[in-house]
């Protein structure tokens, strides 16, 4: 016997806001880091127009598909995923994902430190000039 599960209209809602909610955050990490809907959609084997309606939440996507979209864009799939509201999270801008992406480049542990220390001087020095 096959059972039919029925969702009431606040369930509906509900996911539907997630998908929007999975849509907007792939479209906003598409957009930071400069990629086309058309590069995208290549590089995971998929059409154009179905990245345009996964941001738009007119389709939804897998979850498999979902971490091969974060594994192009590296970005972990986390980001990807709905958050509850929290004030504490903030998205990153263009300058600051593309830092975060070259860093993780960089083999040596030692000169990614070297390169946060130059960076908490940097912004130390601009707090204290702009106090």
């Amino acid at each position: 016997m096959i059972m039919k599960i029925v969702f009431n209209a606040e369930t509906v809602q509900l996911i539907s806001d997630y998908n929007r909610e999975v849509g907007k955050n792939i479209c906003y990490h598409r957009k930071i880091q400069g990629l086309s809907q058309d590069f995208l959609a290549n590089a995971v084997g998929i059409s154009f127009s179905q990245i345009q309606r996964i941001e738009k939440a007119q389709n939804r996507i897998c979850p498999g598909r979902l971490m091969y979209l974060s594994h192009v864009m590296k970005v972990p799939i986390a980001a990807l995923l709905p958050v509850e509201n929290d004030d504490r999270i903030q998205k990153f801008t263009r300058e600051e994902m593309m830092l975060l992406s070259d860093l993780r480049l960089i083999s040596s542990d030692k000169m990614k430190k070297s390169i946060l220390d130059l960076v908490e001087v940097i912004s130390v020095s601009r707090t204290i000039k702009t106090r």
